[in-house]
């Protein structure tokens, strides 16, 4: 067995270079990338992305060696998808192609590759070549998501990792089948790192994977895999809210990629822009005159300020590396939602190895636990690295197994936190030595057992010493020498929020499968319900994970992160991206998991005060589209995403809803009701009259990141009036009004003047199509399929459009829609999960289910991360609150006659009807109520309500359903409040827990 050689040196400089590459010598047009991936990315070897740009043919080159028994089998390459058509060799013979090259190109980009291949038994060790001649016609080259493997009869290898890539067709073919003496065997072993500090020729072993996991059970709480991870996309991510890692699972050498949620570059700016009042009244002139494109370039100079790279950062890798090993059998991957573990196992050499590594909240520590079934059998180092230490370094200490590291958050110029980690090992038996000279690591020999704890801290929330503040961490953590117990706390801080609510539903013939796969026979049309309950709790998992009390909240990216320079800084999108990491967090009974939420919510209200007052002369707060850990209100880049003043009002709705959900009195007064006042005022300052209606009108503003087409045919994207602004301003004055209530500030002067102004505001309008109207003017759409369905905000969240009271204005969203549909929305994660949020307020199982299924199918990756592309988490958070949103739905306050107003909880208003047996506990309704529900059949047969009696109880039965009997366990009887498909119970003192059994209505 040798090790598979994937491009194992980085000996050139310059990828411009292009000529022969012959038997013996080394051309410097060939240069290290890592498979899988787009080659344009590659930043493996000499400095920067040496691909960038590069279109037309290019060649990648490997060595591959496999298992001697191999020779004379059936094997198959499966090399997942290239872009886009591929001509494949293996020693010089041309086993497939897919595509066509040009000068008649056809792209085959998204065409699996799999090639049969049978290599003769040649009674020797031989050298195998595999080469493929690429044809790329734009985009980003190369390979896609999908690890390249090697399929023999009782295994897998794989062949990712570095390979060789030449631009140009100017290649000697010699190159494809070379002799076995050749003399790139010797830089084999002369070259152990890329020029990056990358490991490269290592022995990639063989695995042989479980059939069946045995905690599989039904499929609803575990993601499993049969194979390592390439890429990042494919790791496991654990979190306890504030410390990530992403988990590999590799076999003889383990990647964790480690993360921190305040590693943030920059810090507080001023940051307004030189416009004021004078230039705001200006543009809404020429707005108001017609002069569209001159008020959008007026704004663009004197509101909009500097976007600015200041980037949440990567903390750095924790490497493993274990001796070489040719095979690995019974190997599995798994993450258990119900615990937060993610284990790794295998068999190799006549051990059994286990690995674990999970977050505990309770330590403020990541632990990694290995154990062997043989004494001595761990042998191992372990290293701590970074790709950019500015200002920092590594150090490693034998006496205390310890590795430390400190440095600073820095994008170019943004100079921001001070970060440092400290790991620690507590081996059971064996032996401490140091690894080389570079004091990277340590050298664990001959262990029984290892524990390594992983503690990290920034001066970010205070303190001058992040180093002190994380050793005490891992001291703390290593106090208590028992690791079961400290397993055993992890676990319960965990299990104890992720069991409130659960969702089941009837195993399909895939459950048992590996995720991986399960993904891949969903997309190919079968039934998978289970599935659907997995990416329900992983959202939530997700959320558990990702953001606790006293963290900051879930960015773009939840926690996981592995850039220094992260896609759209990896910050607080506030034009719904934020927004959408929270929808599940109450309805599925993680209310407090909201509340870093609520500490970005008054960051950006202090800093919104100044915003306010320099730029629009304006009372109270406003935020625009996007925030950071440093929490600037300001509009930011071009107007047609940055310039939007509404952000900060839709972040005020969570705080009202938070207060919805848990009645918590005192943070509705502290922290609710500044944040809903001071917007309102901000809006009542800024609201301005339309001189042609006499209503009031916001602006100038975008509809987010949409643009549109003026009547002569110019592109524009700011103008008065845009229909999301008037909707979020409407939410936010009719929440502002029910918040007066329960506080007893009906009279406050604040509250008057919104009353006043919201019966001005200028309202939904409906276009000559029937459709809702984006913007105040029916323009053109540039891109009626864009991904964002801004001017729907009424259908949802909000509640401006019901079916019961404005059937018309739902029938011009569901007309805006259908189109934006037909024309290719959804196209992105997160669209698509806002997608399914809409069909579920509009009743639509079916629509629910199909667009779940398009979720599942197009936006989500091997590890069930959601694709924007490239990863954003908040596809699954909203695709999770879909579901929920699906089976409960309490956004509808109302009163009967004579009776104090209260939610409308409507059970199983959208059930897909793929679902049709199922139940779910712990979902939570405004008001306070938590329910439990079954079903059969399609119809809802029970459900147990814990009720508060706050408010009075109003539940919407399903049709097809009568209720059979209520028992109220503490007593009371109230079967007389049954009325047709409607169960009304007045309010009543004290907690309540009420069965409600149904039956097929006759």
């Amino acid at each position: 067995m040798l090790l598979v050689t994937l491009g194992l040196f980085c000996l050139v400089q310059g990828a411009e270079a292009a000529g022969a590459v012959r038997a013996g010598e080394v051309d410097a047009g060939w240069r290290p990338v890592q498979v899988p991936g787009r080659w344009e990315d590659s930043q493996v070897g000499g400095g920067g992305k040496p691909f960038a740009g590069l279109d037309g043919v290019a060649w990648y080159w490997a060595e591959v060696d496999f298992p001697s028994e191999w020779a004379g089998q059936e094997l198959v390459l499966e090399l997942g998808t290239l872009d886009d058509a591929d001509e494949t060799y293996w020693n010089g013979r041309l086993i497939g192609s897919t595509g066509v090259f040009p000068p008649n190109a056809q792209s085959a980009w998204s065409a699996p590759r799999a090639y049969p291949l049978v290599v003769p038994d040649e009674g020797g060790a031989a050298w195998n070549f595999l080469a493929i001649r690429v044809h790329d016609s734009g985009g980003k080259g190369g390979f896609g998501d999908q690890v390249p493997v090697l399929r023999g009869p009782d295994g897998i290898l794989k062949l990712d990792g570095l390979w060789m890539l030449h631009p140009g067709d100017e290649i000697d073919r010699e190159v494809l089948a070379p002799s076995s003496e050749h003399a790139w065997k010797p830089l084999v072993s002369s070259h152990r790192m890329a020029s990056d500090g990358r490991r490269v020729g290592r022995r990639s072993p063989v695995i042989t994977p479980l059939e069946q996991h045995p905690g599989a059970g039904d499929g609803s709480h575990l993601l499993w895999y049969r194979q390592p991870a390439a890429r990042w996309t494919e790791a496991l991510p654990v979190g306890n809210g504030r410390l990530g890692a992403m988990v590999y699972g590799g076999v003889d050498e383990e990647t964790l990629q480690l993360n921190e949620d305040s590693v943030w570059a920059g810090s507080p700016l001023e940051r307004e822009a030189g416009g004021g009042p004078a230039d705001l009244a200006a543009a809404r002139e020429l707005f108001f005159a017609g002069e569209v494109q001159e008020g959008q370039r007026l704004m663009q100079e004197k509101f909009m300020s500097e976007r600015l790279i200041r980037s949440h950062q990567t903390l750095g890798e924790l490497t493993l590396s274990m001796a070489p090993t040719a095979r690995a059998g019974e190997y599995s991957r798994s993450l258990d939602l119900s615990s937060g573990v993610a284990t790794t196992e295998w068999t190799a050499d006549g051990v059994r190895f286990v690995r674990e590594v999970y977050a505990s909240a309770v330590d403020q520590v990541l632990v990694v636990h290995l154990r062997a079934d043989q004494p001595g059998a761990l042998t191992l180092d372990v290293e701590l690295g970074r790709s950019e230490l500015p200002h920092g370094s590594i150090e490693s200490d034998r006496e205390r197994g310890r590795i430390w590291m400190n440095g600073r958050a820095v994008n170019g110029d943004h100079y921001g936190v001070s970060f440092a980690a400290v790991v620690d090992l507590l081996p059971v038996g064996g032996s401490l030595n140091a690894l080389g000279d570079s004091g990277r690591g340590l050298h664990v020999k001959g262990a029984d057992e290892l524990r390594i704890l992983v503690a990290a801290r920034t001066d970010y929330r205070g303190g001058d010493d992040p180093m002190a503040a994380a050793v005490a961490d891992t001291e703390l953590a290593a106090w208590n020498k028992d690791a079961a117990a400290s397993r055993q706390r992890a676990v319960d801080a965990h299990r104890e929020p992720y069991q409130r609510c659960a969702l089941t539903l009837p195993a399909g013939e895939s459950a048992g499968l590996p995720t991986d796969e399960r993904l891949r026979a969903f997309a190919a049309g079968g039934e998978d319900p289970t599935l659907l309950a997995l990416y329900f709790h992983y959202g939530r998992y997700l959320l558990i994970a990702s953001s606790r009390p006293g963290t900051l909240p879930a960015n773009l990216q939840g926690l996981w992160n592995e850039h220094t320079a992260a896609p759209w800084n990896a910050d607080y999108h506030i034009n719904i991206n934020l927004q959408m990491n929270y929808w599940p967090a109450e309805v599925t009974n993680l209310a407090e998991f909201h509340l870093p939420f609520f500490e970005m919510l008054d960051g950006i209200r202090r800093r919104g005060a100044v915003t306010a007052e320099k730029l629009y002369g304006a009372e109270g707060w406003v935020a625009h589209h996007t925030t950071d850990a440093w929490w600037p209100s300001v509009p930011i880049g071009r107007t047609v995403w940055g310039l939007w003043p509404v952000g900060g009002a839709w972040c005020a709705r969570h705080a009202w809803e938070h207060y919805l959900y848990t009645g918590d009195l005192d943070f509705l007064r502290d922290r609710a009701w500044p944040a809903l006042r001071g917007s309102a005022e901000f809006f009542l300052s800024y609201l301005a009259e339309d001189p042609a209606t006499g209503k009031l009108v916001s602006g100038p503003s975008s509809s987010p990141e949409n643009t549109f087409l003026t009547q002569d045919g110019q592109r524009a994207d700011t103008s008065m009036g845009a229909s999301m602004d008037q909707q979020v301003i409407w939410d936010l004055f009719t929440n502002l009004i029910e918040a007066a209530e329960p506080l007893q500030l009906q009279h406050d002067p604040v509250v008057a003047a919104v009353r006043e102004a919201r019966a001005r505001l200028l309202g939904p309008q409906v276009g000559e199509d029937g459709r809702l109207l984006e913007w105040a003017q029916p323009y053109g759409e540039a891109e009626p399929g864009h991904r964002h369905m801004s001017h729907l905000y009424g259908l949802h969240p909000g509640r401006q459009f019901t079916l019961q009271r404005t059937p018309e204005l739902v029938a011009a969203a569901r007309a805006s829609l259908e189109h934006r549909l037909a024309h290719g929305g959804g196209h992105t994660g997160w669209s698509r999960a806002w997608m399914i949020n809409f069909w579920a307020r509009l009743g639509e199982g079916a629509e629910v289910e199909q667009n779940l299924r398009a979720l599942l199918t197009k936006s989500t990756l091997p590890n069930l991360f959601d694709n924007h592309p490239p990863f954003q988490i908040d596809g699954n958070f909203g695709g999770t609150a879909g579901i929920a949103e699906a089976l409960l739905q309490s956004h509808e306050r109302v009163a009967s006659e004579g009776n104090e107003p209260g939610h409308l909880v409507r059970l199983l208003p959208a059930l897909p009807p793929g679902w049709p047996d199922g139940k779910i506990s712990g979902l939570r309704a405004r008001g306070g109520l938590e329910l439990d529900l079954s079903w059969e059949g399609g119809l809802l047969r029970q459900l147990l309500v814990d009720w508060p009696a706050r408010e009075p109880l109003r539940l919407q039965l399903p049709p097809g359903v009568a209720v059979a009997e209520i028992v109220d366990f503490s007593g009371n009887d109230w079967i007389e409040f049954v009325e047709g498909d409607r169960v009304e119970l007045p309010s009543a003192l004290g907690q309540h827990l009420i069965r409600i059994t149904l039956v097929p209505r006759s």
